[in-house]
């Protein structure tokens, strides 16, 4: 319906602290100028959004109820305010602070755990000594290089590790007999922007098939960079294990997880940085990419600049960590971040124009306009992004079957779609599952014959996209065999 009248529908009740995924869900992808203005609250006992008149199809799923009044319009969304949600327990530590509270907060983590308790803890001493100097040069992200060689080793030793266990691993995937094992672990959970942020879909329709087209944003490319050149790595490095949407921290130490918070907490700095300048950029509407030739580039005044330093800052420590973040300049090629002394003049440039903002007739007030939108952003990311590490409740023997999943791959005998990695919420298809069981049954004595398939996979990784794959799979057997040795020490208890 549609009706000339613009206040608020009667039954809409505004209220900043309403939780829902598909409100959190449809936020993310508004551009900033349009969230700057919108109004969350409850339409009945439903999330909704109030937000002046204009289309909003592109953010939307098409399950959400749209209510037109005049010049604002009501998105109303599916989930009622109450309905349970599935929650994680207790313990949960947030790790997207802003920078200056962050070494005060990682301290504070180790103090409120008692990490005695943790099975992940307690595992550490049980890890084979031949497999401890591995770990600690290829666990742990560091830029160790290996040959082929040196891989076929350590496989062959692992391979011996589970010839002389096999039957103690086949006994712990056995969800009765781990029951003696504590089972408090650590685990990480993550929700940071994605390279489909502000993203939009493209749909074609014929006689005969429905066609999907998405066409990214191309400043949400930094995100993914992000994720494959160092969130991916620390979570191969600390929690390899993938159970839903968390992942399980292998055997650890106090020292090394107080290790993991620190880079954590520097990756988590690298999202919100990033953010901030998507933000910025998407707070315009009139932009594009472009090559520029150095001499036609201009120096911003410092003194306009310093409203803006919090961009700038952003700029040089993504630069810093060798993520190629995009420059951007205003409609007469003033750098908005970026500096002229690391440019060639003689060469041209990727740059992102702006061409609704000019530094040079921009004054105070629309300055601390734009030093306002910012410190929005990083509120914005503050709120809706980071990251959790959570003391949780889980089987042993699920952590085995992790593992024994990878052993399987690399015996030859089940693949994950060609190693590639998916996304949060994907689960495994049937046809793996299957293979899974079937492959259970059939190992149920040791695979002697298929050695050197074990050796070869393991030194040149599985999948097009196992680029860390010794770090993931060292860390993996460290879990399984700790959790073997431990098992072997308290013995067996059945029901």
């Amino acid at each position: 319906m549609s009706i000339n009248d613009t206040s608020p529908p009667g039954e809409f009740t505004p209220n900043e602290n309403v939780q829902s995924p598909e409100l959190q869900e449809f936020f993310d992808k508004l551009p900033l100028d349009l969230l700057v203005e919108a109004v969350p609250g409850t339409y009945g006992p439903y999330p909704a959004v109030l937000l002046p008149e204009g289309g909003y199809s592109q953010y939307l799923t098409g399950k959400e109820r749209v209510i037109n009044r005049g010049k604002n319009v009501l998105i109303v969304f599916g989930n009622p305010q109450g309905t349970p949600q599935p929650q994680q327990q207790p313990h949960l530590i947030p790790t997207s602070q802003p920078q200056e509270q962050q070494s005060q907060v990682k301290n504070s983590n180790i103090e409120q755990h008692n990490l005695e308790k943790i099975l992940n803890i307690e595992l550490y001493p049980y890890i084979p000594d031949w497999l401890e100097p591995y770990l600690k040069k290829y666990g742990v992200m560091q830029g160790e290089s290996s040959d082929k060689q040196e891989l076929k080793e350590i496989a062959e030793k692992v391979w011996n590790e589970l010839q002389k266990n096999w039957d103690k691993i086949l006994e712990l995937l056995e969800v009765n007999n781990a029951s003696i094992l504590p089972t408090t672990v650590l685990a990480l959970a993550t929700q940071f922007p994605s390279e489909y942020k502000g993203s939009r879909r493209k749909s074609t329709t014929n006689a005969e098939e429905e066609k999907e087209e998405i066409i990214k944003n191309v400043l949400s490319k930094i995100f993914e960079r992000i994720r494959v050149k160092y969130l991916v790595p620390l979570e191969d490095s600390f929690a390899p294990h993938e159970i839903l949407d968390l992942r399980i921290f292998r055997p650890i130490t106090p020292d090394e997880f107080e290790t993991f918070l620190k880079e954590l907490s520097d990756v988590t700095q690298l999202y919100r940085d990033a953010y901030l300048i998507f933000s910025f950029a998407n707070m315009f509407k009139n932009k594009h990419t472009e090559q520029v030739k150095g001499t036609d580039l201009k120096e911003p005044s410092p003194e306009k600049l310093k409203y803006l330093q919090d961009l700038v800052d952003a700029y040089k420590r993504l630069k810093s960590a060798g993520l190629d973040p995009y420059l951007i300049v205003d409609a007469n090629n003033t750098l908005v971040v970026g500096s002229l002394n690391e440019l060639s003049p003689n060469d041209n440039h990727s740059v992102l124009r702006i061409n609704d903002l000019d530094l040079s007739q921009a004054n105070k007030e629309r300055l601390k306009e734009l030093k306002s939108l910012l410190n929005f952003a990083k509120n914005a990311f503050d709120d809706r992004y980071g990251a959790l590490i959570a003391k949780t409740t889980i089987n042993p023997s699920v952590l085995s079957m992790e593992v024994f999943k990878t052993i399987v791959k690399l015996l030859g005998i089940c693949s994950e779609g060609g190693g590639k990695r998916r996304r949060r919420g994907e689960g495994e298809g049937g046809g793996d599952e299957a293979c899974l069981y079937k492959a259970r049954q059939e190992l149920s004595a040791f695979p002697e014959n298929r050695k050197d398939t074990f050796i070869d996979n393991f030194a040149k990784g599985v999948g097009r996209n196992e680029t860390y794959y010794k770090t993931k799979y060292i860390n993996q057997f460290a879990t399984l065999f700790a959790l073997v040795n431990y098992y072997k020490e308290r013995g067996l208890r059945t029901p």
